[in-house]
């Protein structure tokens, strides 16, 4: 019952009356055991996420911009080549329903290099890199007022974003 009452077709009917043209769509990583996936998870999502597909006037609307396939990977032992095949088996999935969609690819939670995954991204139709930053889990922002936060981010944050960001190298969401 859950599924059938969860998200529905009429909540992105709803969603686009209102005028929203994009949705995040979390794709948790029990979908790969789906329909049967481990406790506490619920069955049920693999079906779920494909009726979104489904419903053909979402999925064929130019507002499919963009798949984050993982968000935030973080699993001890999987080796970056694991996560080129399943981005690279994702890219191919998402194509077949939409050839103007991104899909956006998630650096793991405990790579050093933001730009792990740009040679991986050449070669996949439409790839863009998800790059995002946290000013909570270091000591560093403890005790920092909101301004010492913005002003980290004008010094800080932005040669990041610069070394992320050089000409020829996937898009950067």
């Amino acid at each position: 019952d859950h599924w059938r009452t969860f998200i529905v077709e009429d909540d992105f009917k709803f969603i686009s009356q209102k005028g929203i043209n994009s949705v995040r769509i979390p794709v948790g990583w029990w979908i790969a055991s789906d329909p049967t996936p481990p406790h506490p998870c619920v069955g049920g999502s693999l079906k779920a996420l494909d009726n979104v597909f489904l419903w053909a006037l979402y999925a064929k609307s130019p507002s499919l911009y963009a798949v984050e396939l993982m968000n935030e990977r973080q699993a001890p032992g999987a080796s970056l080549d694991s996560a080129t095949k399943y981005y690279k088996a994702g890219d191919d999935a998402v194509l077949k329903h939409s050839s103007a969609a991104y899909v956006v690819m998630s650096n793991r939670l405990s790579s050093d290099d933001p730009r792990e995954l740009f040679p991986r991204a050449d070669g996949l139709t439409g790839s863009v890199i998800d790059v995002h930053y946290y000013n909570l889990f270091s000591d560093v922002f403890n005790g920092m007022r909101v301004q010492q936060n913005i002003d980290f981010i004008h010094t800080n944050r932005s040669a990041q974003l610069n070394y992320v960001t050089t000409a020829g190298l996937p898009k950067i969401c």
